[in-house]
């Protein structure tokens, strides 16, 4: 018994010489709450960016839209034309078309206030309208052609039936003019009475009405060519 406790103590003495250090190892662990916590955040911050790039694409493109819009509408309206006085004279013309044909049949409550709208635009504003007709006509050539194609020749056929319509007119015109003239002429001569000079007639009074209708016309063909 002695011996085995003198052993023991023996055992139990430190050694003279220096014992090696220890190496601690930390082992890192997560929990499974943990772990849910870091995905949900992940799927959160990827839909968050996700989003946001979604917007600012949105926001981007309608500020090129915007961009787009205002350099289209400084280019159709021309610089010289004010649009404050003859859009006013314009919605007042399809105003005053819509009024009076509120009691007429169904045709003309639909077709006046266009056909007036359309007339005051070529009086009160013929450059925007001009710009207007020409911005749609590429519009029609780009994405219709044949609607583009079947539309021109609408116009040619409406402008050959307009200008034939012009001379017609002229024609009547010259012809009973020249009717009255005759007429006052033979009462003139069987009267004695000066009904010339009465009305305010001359010798040539016909030949300047005639140039008069045909600087007319010329100047509206040559409107319609603009167009």
């Amino acid at each position: 018994m002695s011996l085995s406790g003198n052993g023991d103590r023996v055992r139990q003495k430190p050694s003279i010489y220096p014992q090696p250090e220890q190496e601690l190892i930390l082992v890192q662990t997560h929990s499974v709450l943990e772990e849910h916590i870091a995905a949900a955040r992940r799927v959160v911050t990827s839909t968050l960016y996700d989003a946001h790039f979604r917007v600012q694409g949105i926001v981007d493109r309608w500020i090129g839209l915007e961009h787009a819009v205002e350099r289209r509408v400084k280019s159709l309206i021309p610089v010289d034309e004010s649009l404050t006085p003859g859009g006013l004279y314009v919605g007042v013309a399809t105003l005053t078309a819509s009024i009076l044909a509120r009691n007429r049949s169904r045709f003309l409550r639909f077709s006046l206030p266009p056909v007036l709208f359309f007339i005051s635009m070529n009086q009160f504003l013929p450059k925007t309208t001009h710009n207007l007709s020409s911005y749609f006509s590429s519009l029609e050539r780009a994405h219709a052609p044949a609607l583009a194609d079947a539309h021109n020749q609408l116009n040619q056929n409406m402008a050959s039936t307009s200008a034939a319509a012009r001379e017609a007119w002229v024609k009547a015109r010259n012809s009973a003019a020249k009717g009255v003239e005759r007429t006052i002429i033979g009462l003139q001569d069987g009267t004695g009475l000066k009904l010339q000079e009465a009305l305010g007639w001359s010798q040539g009074a016909v030949g300047r009405m005639e140039a008069e209708v045909k600087d007319a016309a010329s100047v509206e063909e040559k409107g319609g060519d603009l167009k």
